[in-house]
């Protein structure tokens, strides 16, 4: 759903995955990377360029582990920012807490490619929470109370 606004065509994308069961912090963690890693697919990469494609994959493993990854092709050139803003800083340090795991992005020439690797199953009162330096306000501590899991399928 955070991806679809932004894909204006099908053919322009592919989405592989299983079902699988997020704690309410892990799915919206995850929303959110995807949102903006969309809206810079929009304004800067592969969905910029008529062309362009994205692949979205995840997968997991019996013991739990949990992998997501975002790959931009047939876009414009890519290299790596000067700087990087709030959306590095949620999709690089934030969002990877939420799945006591971690995550890389690969400036390559052809696209970006993001890469999350973490845990599923985890209960949301025990993830660990970003530190303070790391975040622009208190949504990055904040807990979310109610049903424990989200479906992504």
């Amino acid at each position: 759903a955070a991806f679809a606004p932004h894909c204006d065509r099908p053919e322009r994308y592919s989405v592989v995955g299983p079902k699988v069961s997020l704690s309410p912090q892990q799915a919206m963690g995850l929303s959110l990377a995807v949102h903006e890693l969309a809206t810079n697919a929009l304004k800067y990469g592969a969905l910029s360029m008529d062309l362009g494609h994205v692949e979205i994959k995840w997968g997991t493993s019996e013991n739990g582990s949990f992998t997501f990854s975002w790959t931009e092709r047939d876009g414009p050139a890519v290299s790596e920012p000067k700087r990087s803003g709030f959306g590095s800083r949620l999709t690089m340090r934030v969002v990877p807490y939420y799945f006591d795991g971690k995550s890389e992005i690969y400036f390559r020439r052809a696209g970006i490619r993001y890469v999350l690797d973490g845990h599923l199953g985890n209960d949301p009162e025990t993830l660990p929470h970003p530190p303070l330096d790391q975040v622009d306000s208190d949504a990055g501590r904040r807990r979310i109370s109610g049903d424990r899991h989200a479906s992504v399928t």
